[in-house]
């Protein structure tokens, strides 16, 4: 803040800093519904993801409105990191045959947030609803994850999202693969 005068008016901007608060967080979108979110106690290794997918994903998957051809024909999307192991992949190849990701059976192009839903609508979403004010703790942070959750589950917009899908795919292949966020 600068405060041009010829005497000190003995101003001052108070600023908050943001605690820093660690959270692991994982949701999905499947048609025009959300999955999740699940928050991970504690620190995410490869041996925590892999018993959320084995224990928790199915519970969160059967809380959804799908019939058993939907549900066998989901394809999964992986980021990698931190749960890269063999044995995530491996469960992962058994489980879901056409699983996208780092050494997945399906490749993801490197660097492409504009093809996934999760990353062009729904953390952008829920960020925005979390940080719009300062976290005062993680009970709190939890609590606006929640609420942020609830919020992209009621927007209508989740289904034009996923109609949207279909329109960034378009624009991909008639971009030859490039960046093309910004031709929308």
């Amino acid at each position: 803040m600068h405060h041009w005068a010829e005497q000190n008016p003995r101003a001052s901007r108070e600023s908050s800093f943001q605690r820093r608060l660690h959270l692991n967080v994982w949701a999905g979108v499947i048609g025009n519904q959300l999955v999740g979110p699940h928050i991970f106690q504690g620190t995410l290794n490869s041996g925590v993801y892999l018993d959320f997918l084995q224990h928790t994903l199915p519970t969160l998957l059967d809380g959804l409105d799908m019939d058993h051809n939907q549900r066998d024909n989901i394809v999964f999307q992986q980021d990698g990191a931190p749960h890269f192991s063999n044995e995530v992949r491996q469960w992962l190849t058994d489980n879901y045959p056409t699983w996208i990701g780092r050494a997945g059976t399906v490749a993801w192009p490197a660097r492409s947030p504009d093809l996934s839903p999760m990353d062009f609508f729904v953390w952008g979403t829920m960020k925005q609803e979390v940080y719009s004010t300062t976290v005062n703790s993680e009970e709190d942070l939890r609590n606006r994850i929640e609420l942020a959750a609830q919020i992209v589950r009621n927007k209508l917009s989740l289904n034009v999202t996923v109609r949207a899908m279909r329109k960034r795919a378009r624009a991909c292949i008639r971009n030859g693969g490039r960046q093309f966020e910004n031709n929308l």
